[in-house]
């Protein structure tokens, strides 16, 4: 019987979310105070290769992070229709 390699990658929201506190200046243990969480807590975001954030969660990281939802999910930048 063959074993199946278990994807260890952080997931793509959590690269981004990485990349995105790094490019603020942010520590995890920063980041993780202006949203209410521990600094472990943000390891395992950036970290796992399963997480899946709820809206909620996407918000607050947003606010704290001084970006949008859009940013960290990774759907760019959108322009009104005019």
């Amino acid at each position: 019987m063959t074993a199946v390699a278990k994807n260890k990658e952080p997931s793509a929201i959590g690269k981004r979310l990485r990349s995105i506190r790094l490019a603020a200046g942010m520590t995890q243990t920063e980041l993780g105070e202006a949203g209410g969480w521990s600094q472990d807590a943000v390891a395992r975001m950036e970290n796992s290769p399963k997480w899946n954030p709820t809206a909620e969660t996407i918000s607050k990281l947003a606010d704290a992070l001084g970006c949008t939802p859009n940013d960290l999910m990774g759907y760019g930048t959108t322009t009104p229709a005019g």
